[in-house]
């Protein structure tokens, strides 16, 4: 997890002003952007607050959507470097979204989704931390061992409860609603597969 306040936020606090709203309540305001950004290492926060403060002209102080639009790009640079080709001759931020981020594949995503209709998915759906689940099974292609289980559980309800105390604390901010519906559409989705497989 990364310095997501003075890796990023700092610099970009240097030069553009916040609006009037976020200085009543600092710890709220970037309180969002530390959330949303917080996966992210140290040395892509970095190149992001770079690419930021290089190419933005906008006077505002960036939205988070438009933080994590510049991040996608910004992890393709320290993962590949500024300048480094593929072996096509283009430049890796270039190649399809699969060869960028292999992770993501489709059959991974498929695989994921078939592991999580199990008892351990089940129980991960009524605690909530079936994304917990999801993740590790589409990474790993397979379900976590005993031992593993400990650890995903306990970060999939930590996420969960990061969640549940944002919204708590910014229930009428757009990003929050936003952060909410998509959360919804997760879980309604992961339930559905589930559930579809009793």
């Amino acid at each position: 997890m990364g310095d997501v306040s003075g890796k990023f936020l700092a610099p970009l606090r240097e030069v553009y002003p916040l609006p009037k709203h976020a200085e009543t309540n600092l710890e709220n305001f970037f309180d969002v952007y530390v959330k949303l950004l917080r996966s992210f290492g140290d040395d892509v926060l970095d190149v992001a607050a770079q690419d930021m403060l290089a190419n933005r002209t906008a006077r505002s102080f960036p939205l988070p959507a438009e933080c994590n639009a510049v991040f996608k790009h910004s992890v393709d640079r320290v993962r590949y470097g500024s300048h480094a080709k593929s072996e096509q001759g283009n430049r890796h931020e270039h190649l399809p979204f699969e060869q960028r981020y292999p992770e993501w594949e489709d059959w991974r995503i498929k695989t994921a989704n078939e592991l999580v209709c199990s008892e351990i998915g089940r129980q991960a759906l009524r605690e909530k931390w079936i994304v917990a689940l999801h993740d590790f099974c589409r990474t790993q292609k397979r379900l976590p061992d005993k031992h593993e289980l400990v650890n995903v559980r306990a970060k999939g309800i930590s996420a969960q409860k990061d969640f549940e105390a944002l919204v708590e604390k910014s229930p009428l901010n757009p990003l929050v609603g936003n952060l909410i519906t998509l959360r919804k559409a997760m879980f309604a989705r992961l339930g559905k597969a589930v559930e579809g497989a009793l």
